[in-house]
């Protein structure tokens, strides 16, 4: 893949954290904080929102792709308690810290 060979001479990633969430539960967190926020975002509306998900789709999942075939893209659902999901995260975290 052509973003693995320009990253190459700049890093190794051996993590890669995807949280994923589906689009119709982002789209209502957007729009809820469009609606509760004090600041305004002119991008928090329906078409700005399809668009960014058509960003991730083309540009950002082909490289998550990449590294879930290599073994090092670890998924999370973003979905639910957040307790519960930092627990997951930080259980994924821990013993790459304590190897430190």
């Amino acid at each position: 893949m052509k973003t693995k060979q320009i990253m190459k001479d700049f890093t190794d990633v051996p993590f890669l954290l995807y949280l994923r969430c589906t689009e119709e539960e982002m789209e209502g967190r957007i729009l809820t904080r469009a609606k509760t926020s004090s600041v305004v975002r002119v991008d928090d509306n329906i078409q700005a929102i399809k668009k960014r998900f058509d960003v991730f789709n083309r540009e950002t999942m082909p490289i998550i792709e990449l590294f879930q075939k290599e073994h090092v893209c670890h998924t999370i659902s973003s979905i639910g308690k957040i307790e519960e999901i930092y627990a997951q995260v930080r259980a994924l975290f821990a013993p790459l810290v304590n190897k430190q």
